[in-house]
């Protein structure tokens, strides 16, 4: 219900068109979303010409293996910048930007389609928390980055089929501050102690 709820949320962002929500809860969470954006925006931005996608496919090169994700917004202005906007519909916290993951995965994914592109503000729009986290990207942070996430990714390649031929044992495993993001987050033998 709530991966629903989410999704109806950001097809509703997307066209900037709330008919199709739910309930009252539903259209609050967008109203507060397009306050917020539309704030964020502004203030980042101003009257700067703009120009817009949404859903926008970003694929990361990395060293060795490859991820690739979808950014819900993505402006870009003046000759060399960005503001690329994620919608949380839900109560979860997010990790600031410069911190999380999957901002510097869509960051680094951005710097490598868009080649004149040398500064990013990566954005986690929350309103259910009343919180919008930011944080800036330069294409001076993609080396560092791509390195990083090439040894999350790589990790994550390694453990994961291990699941597929039930629990791995524990030796295999090594709880990270990664693991919260994993499938198998509750099972986990490795986390028993930790959890």
């Amino acid at each position: 219900a709530a991966a629903e709820k989410g999704t109806r949320i950001h097809e509703a962002l997307e066209v900037r068109d709330p008919s199709a929500l739910h309930d009252e809860e539903e259209n609050d969470i967008y109203e507060r979303m397009v306050e917020a954006e539309d704030t964020f925006l502004d203030k980042v931005i101003g009257d700067v010409e703009r120009e817009e996608f949404n859903e926008i496919i970003v694929d990361v090169d990395l060293d060795g293996t490859a991820t690739f994700g979808t950014c819900d917004r993505l402006t870009l202005y003046g000759e060399d910048k960005a503001v690329m906007g994620d919608y949380k519909t839900g109560v979860s916290v997010i990790d600031e930007p410069l911190e999380n993951w999957q901002a510097k995965a869509y960051a680094c994914g951005a710097f490598q389609k868009f080649e004149d592109l040398n500064e990013i503000t990566f954005v986690f729009y929350i309103p259910v928390r009343g919180e919008v986290l930011s944080g800036v990207f330069t294409r001076e942070d993609t080396d560092k980055i791509r390195k990083e996430l090439s040894i999350v990714i790589k990790d994550g390649e390694e453990v994961r089929p291990q699941w597929d031929k039930g629990v791995p044992s524990l030796d295999k495993l090594e709880p990270t501050s990664n693991c919260r993001f994993c499938t198998y987050e509750e099972k986990c033998p490795a986390l028993g102690a930790i959890v």
